[in-house]
């Protein structure tokens, strides 16, 4: 499983999941600035990469949802999760969770919230 992160994604955490043997492209972190989140999607789509993401409102997208199913996944993390505690900590949270779940991540988002996960559409 290839992860990509999307412009906003903390470095320090991608780093900190690299160190934790997960493989994380950033090659193309900066093409992504100011590109509409379907860009991005379709970027993912075409490297075969499940995009990381602390945009909550991703999914919510109408340009977004028709290429939901396309993709390898999206995991979507509370922001406060990967900025309050210490990066190897919330990258430990996130390699727990692609690991538990990424047998049924493709064509699905995986929110990972401060009270759990949740899924879109609804659990697996």
């Amino acid at each position: 499983m290839i992860l990509l992160p999307d412009e906003n994604f903390p470095l320090p955490v991608w780093r900190s999941l690299r160190r934790l043997g997960w493989d994380v492209d950033a090659s193309r972190r900066e093409a992504f600035y100011g590109k509409p989140d379907a860009d991005v999607l379709t970027e993912a789509i075409r490297r075969g990469c499940v995009l990381l993401t602390t945009d909550g409102t991703f999914a919510a997208q109408d340009n977004v949802k028709p290429l939901l199913a396309l993709s390898a996944g999206i995991v979507c993390i509370q922001q406060r999760l990967i900025v309050t505690p210490p990066p190897a900590q919330a990258a430990q949270r996130i390699s727990s969770s692609l690991r538990m779940y990424e047998h049924v991540l493709e064509g699905r988002i995986l929110y990972l919230e401060e009270n759990g996960i949740r899924w879109e559409p609804d659990s697996p």
